[in-house]
Order: structure tokens, then C-alpha cells, then sequence
């Protein structure tokens, strides 16, 4: 008996992972073959379990990265000879292609890393300037009575000055 393919039951699945990786192998060297989510219409599957399958079973991640590669083959073909559109080789190329989307990856970490090390001069700009701030608001008080007997002469005025003040 033919393995069923697809979703059989609405609670559960019945699949069987080894005969789906012969098919996204023998799928995807195709000739129409140019985007996965085909794949899943063909075979009748939810796009999200084919990322369930590549985490669970290694030899089906080992296979979908050919058919990811062989599509962007495909696509990369069909742009040279001008039979795709720009916009959706340019949406699917960085998604089938780990060559160039592993180079994008690069480009925006040296970027992310270049904007933290903007940011961490900023921060110790700020901190010197507040540390020199800070400075100058101590140079700008008033000296504080010493505790070694001026405070009494403070008290000692003040209460000559309400003495005064009650006569």
C-alpha cells in the first residue's frame, strides 16, 4: 500500500518523514520548481511543518538546504533571461539563497556593531560631561561651616539678633 500523503486526521498527522524528504528531493530538482511553499501545496502540508521536520529530522534539513539551493539556481536563471519579476526574485532570492543571505547577515552586524560602538561614545561623552558638571556645581557653593566651633558662633548671632529684635 502507497504511503498517504498529507494532513489524514484533523487532530493529528500522519506523515512519514523519510518518504517526504525523497519527495522535497525529487521535487525540487524539478524544472518548475521555484518556491517551497509548492511544495507544500502539492503534498498537502502546512508550510510551518517543513521547519518542524528540518528541526527534528537531520537528513530532511540536509535535503531542503539542496532544494533551497537548486531553486535559487532556478530563479537566478529565470531573472537572466528575464522570465521573473524583479520584485519577487529580489523577496525570494535572499530567502533560497544562503550565500547571499549569510553576506546580508554580515552587512547588518558590522552595521548593528558599528551603531553599539556610536552609542557607547555617546555614553562616555555624557558621563564626562556630567562628571565636569558636577564639578562645577562644587566649586560654585558656598563653603560649609567646619564642625570645630563656627556653627556656635552662627547660633551665638542668631540669638544676639532675636535678643536685639525683641527690645
Amino acid at each position: 500500500m502507497a504511503a498517504e500523503k498529507g494532513n489524514q486526521y484533523a487532530c493529528g498527522t500522519k506523515f512519514d518523514i523519510e518518504a517526504e524528504t525523497v519527495a522535497l528531493d525529487l521535487w525540487s530538482k524539478r524544472d518548475d520548481a521555484t518556491a517551497l511553499v509548492q511544495f507544500c501545496c502539492e503534498r498537502d502540508i502546512y508550510a510551518q511543518r517543513i521547519y518542524e521536520w528540518r528541526d527534528y529530522c537531520p537528513k530532511f534539513a540536509e535535503t531542503l538546504k539542496k532544494a533551497k539551493t537548486r531553486i535559487a539556481t532556478r530563479i537566478r536563471a529565470q531573472m537572466q533571461n528575464n522570465t521573473t519579476n524583479y520584485g519577487v526574485f529580489m523577496r525570494e532570492i535572499g530567502f533560497h539563497d544562503q550565500f547571499l543571505h549569510d553576506y546580508e547577515e554580515g552587512i547588518k552586524d558590522k552595521d548593528a556593531k558599528r551603531a553599539k560602538s556610536i552609542e557607547e561614545v555617546k555614553v562616555e561623552e555624557i558621563k564626562a560631561n556630567l562628571n565636569m558638571f558636577m564639578v562645577m556645581l562644587k566649586q560654585m557653593q558656598p563653603a560649609q561651616p567646619n564642625s570645630s566651633g563656627s556653627s556656635k558662633d552662627l547660633n551665638s548671632d542668631d540669638n544676639s539678633s532675636k535678643a536685639d529684635n525683641k527690645s
